[in-house]
């Protein structure tokens, strides 16, 4: 297998930088993902989730062993496409599967399809505009992943978008789930916060 390109870095001249929270806003709203936060996104996560270039090594190793010729890698949140240019060259080259990237926000797939144009990647890769709190189909899967996305879902759709993936899903297929999560214990909690 290949070394796969290392993420930007901050300071990278190429990627623009996230400033969107610098100054205090009046009202808080529900988080945006339109053009403004599409801009700056690779910025944001770079800075903001740590050990974020280690969480897309470690998805793009478990993903490579478990992509299966002829199937499906789907990635439900896909935003820029991120994690798809960070797998596709860890996947053995005898290896034809496919990339389904699904995103609800235009601008962050703009964003992907600019960065997926001319990247080298060898492998299909197809972006749908499409709301997971709505039934999505998924099929032939080896690999679904779920990145920092669940928590964008209604709790009341997680169930039904679960159901659909294990169904989509073929026998031996992965499941990637990274997320946020509240603990019970409140002072835990205040903990995983602070050093977040």
């Amino acid at each position: 297998m290949s070394d796969p390109k290392p993420l930007k870095r901050e300071n990278d001249p190429q990627r623009a930088q996230d400033a969107i929270f610098a100054n205090p806003r009046g009202q808080i709203d529900d988080f945006d993902f339109g053009a403004e936060t599409a801009a700056v996104f690779d910025d944001m996560l770079q800075r903001s989730v740590p050990y974020y270039a280690e969480v897309q090594r470690i998805i793009g190793e478990l993903v490579a062993r478990f992509a299966t010729d002829g199937s499906n890698i789907y990635d439900m949140g896909c935003s820029t496409a991120t994690t798809i240019q960070h797998i596709a060259p860890l996947i053995p080259p005898a290896v034809t599967a496919r990339f389904v990237g699904i995103d609800s926000s235009p601008e962050m797939l703009d964003r992907a399809r600019q960065k997926l144009d001319g990247s080298g990647i060898r492998h299909p890769v197809e972006l749908r505009c499409a709301d997971l709190n709505q039934p999505i189909q998924v099929e032939n899967a080896s690999a679904v992943l779920f990145v920092l996305t669940l928590q964008f879902v209604r709790p009341l759709h997680r169930e039904r978008l679960m159901r659909s993936v294990c169904e989509g899903m073929n026998k031996g297929g992965c499941l990637v789930l990274l997320e946020k999560i509240v603990g019970e214990d409140s002072k835990l909690n205040r903990l995983f916060i602070e050093h977040y």
